[in-house]
């Protein structure tokens, strides 16, 4: 019996990026049921052509909202929409950037099968333009090479790159959290679905990350971009006080403190505002606790 899988699209005023990634789920070898495209308040366009793109293709859901909720807050109510507007067995979420191969879905649904359907979340493997590994998913220590047999890894967590889950783990573990706002909404949800399910790494399944950068940090990004950082390193801290053992929250205190003496010393503009970023981060970190709502909240 083939399942039913609903692909979930977060955008947000990348209308070329998103063309191209609805042109590859378009043409997966493994059919897809429904489409859902989140759009996070655009203003280039996207709307516009969405609209279009709706009326064209039936199996095709289009939310337009009228704020940009963030990353976060897109998830989590597409996420929502996707469950409440489908009967689909599965939902597979990514970003606008995420460039999926023909047999990306493929290799996923095959391994449903082999998992004999008792897994928390499968991911694919991520690749930039140059072929190498980026978002790369954190392995469960020390169980990782369970699944071996079936040809994948164990995983702890993952971005929303390409991951797959069922419509069952959504009524029982709940939706995103929109209050992560940006970068750690992916971390806090797949860490909250393998701390009760083993969840996997599905490395035949293959997706391209579309960013034009392929590593950028504190120390050298745009101070136009900073806010983001604060919330990064916020919600860092806070998955690890939710779910890890206390070791991993000094550690990651830790190495945010070497990371502020090495941008003392770096060679880099506004280090005032970085530093302050990484301070105010860790701080909100050590108190701050995201709600976890329902797909009926």
């Amino acid at each position: 019996m083939n399942k039913k899988v609903c692909a979930v699209v977060v955008t947000y005023n990348r209308l070329a990026l998103l063309k191209k990634c609805l042109h590859n789920l378009f043409n997966q070898v493994y059919g897809i049921s429904h489409i859902l495209i989140y759009n996070n308040n655009s203003q280039d366009g996207t709307t516009e052509w969405l609209d279009k793109l709706a009326q064209q293709r039936d199996k095709c859901f289009v939310y337009n909202s009228s704020n940009n909720l963030g990353g976060a807050g897109g998830f989590s109510e597409a996420v929502k929409l996707a469950y409440k507007l489908t009967k689909d067995d599965y939902l597979w979420i990514m970003d606008d950037d995420t460039m999926p191969t023909p047999n990306s879905l493929n290799e996923l649904i095959l391994k449903t099968n082999s998992l004999n359907y008792q897994f928390g979340f499968l991911c694919s493997s991520v690749l930039w333009k140059d072929q190498s590994i980026v978002n790369a998913p954190m392995l469960e220590i020390p169980n990782w090479y369970q699944g071996l047999e079936q040809g994948v890894l164990r995983v702890e967590r993952a971005t929303f790159v390409s991951i797959l889950f069922s419509r069952q783990i959504v009524a029982e573990i709940g939706i995103p959290s929109a209050d992560m706002v940006i970068w750690g909404d992916d971390s806090e949800y797949t860490t909250r679905i393998s701390t009760k399910y083993p969840s996997y790494l599905v490395p035949q399944s293959q997706v391209y990350h579309a960013t034009p950068i392929k590593s950028v940090t504190i120390i050298n990004d745009d101070i136009k971009r900073l806010s983001r950082y604060y919330y990064g390193y916020r919600n860092n801290l806070v998955v690890a006080r939710l779910y890890a053992h206390k070791r991993r929250v000094v550690r990651i205190i830790i190495e945010d403190i070497l990371l502020i003496n090495r941008i003392i010393f770096a060679k880099t503009d506004h280090k005032l505002k970085r530093l302050s970023t990484i301070f105010r981060g860790l701080w909100s970190g050590l108190w701050f606790r995201p709600r976890i709502l329902t797909v009926n909240d």
